[in-house]
């Protein structure tokens, strides 16, 4: 009896242990079912909207990487496009951390739409105000940091290529960004952010945020946007 106690102890303590690298592959596919009138007839399909296929590994207890592919079909050119499937890297990125700092650095999530899109949860329904709306990029080539104040509160601070994830051009401009965020036990999230990108005028964008998740079973959020000299156009300002 006494030597079966040890071999269990001994085997729960070898499966505990983790063991690097070590990954696991992602897919997320977003398809549905049409049926409708389309110039008089009626018809029906099934769609595939998107498809985003990847891997992650955690390399040591610092190291960690990310690559995933988004295929889908961004421009509809023409009445074939949807036919049509192309495949950009959306995330192609590696990250550090340590105690209570984050570096991330590649084709990195941005940060800002990554806080939005897990409080609303729903990106298969409708995309996050900024999203939908063309205020940024939900991933860009660059580089972020970002530090935990306390378990609650953290601040970021990213340089990235302001062309998102699928332009990935090299030029002189360049993007830069910084925000707060509050995360609370009871569901509140609070999130400023703002940057600036230069060329012929410089332009600007702040974000205000506050989400609210209430035992699982409801979400309620409301945002303010603001871009300055949008589109690198002087004075002209867009909500």
């Amino acid at each position: 009896m006494l030597l079966y106690w040890l071999f269990s102890i001994v085997c729960y303590g070898q499966q505990d242990e983790l063991t690097y690298p070590h990954g696991k592959a992602e897919a997320t596919i977003h398809t549905d079912f049409f049926a409708g009138s389309d110039n008089g007839s009626y018809k029906t399909a099934f769609e595939v909207k998107r498809a985003y296929l990847g891997y992650e590994s955690q390399l040591s207890p610092h190291f960690y990487t990310r690559v995933t592919l988004d295929i889908g079909s961004p421009n509809d050119q023409s009445q074939y496009a949807l036919l049509r499937r192309y495949a950009y890297f959306k995330y192609a990125y590696l990250e550090y951390k340590w105690k209570r700092l984050t570096v991330n650095f590649g084709i990195i999530p941005i940060y800002h739409f990554n806080i939005q899109e897990k409080t609303w949860g729903h990106r298969y329904i409708y995309k996050s105000v900024n999203d939908e709306h063309g205020l940024g990029f939900t991933a860009d080539l660059g580089t972020s940091i970002r530090y935990e104040i306390t378990s609650t509160m953290s601040v970021d601070v990213s340089l990235t290529n302001g062309e998102g994830y699928t332009r990935l051009q090299s030029d002189d401009r360049y993007k830069a960004g910084a925000g707060f965020t509050g995360k609370w036990q009871n569901g509140i999230r609070f999130r400023i952010y703002g940057d600036l990108s230069s060329d012929e005028v410089v332009q600007t964008n702040l974000s205000v945020f506050l989400g609210c998740s209430y035992f699982r079973k409801g979400l309620l959020g409301a945002e303010f946007n603001r871009n300055y000299n949008d589109d690198y156009r002087p004075n002209y300002q867009r909500t």
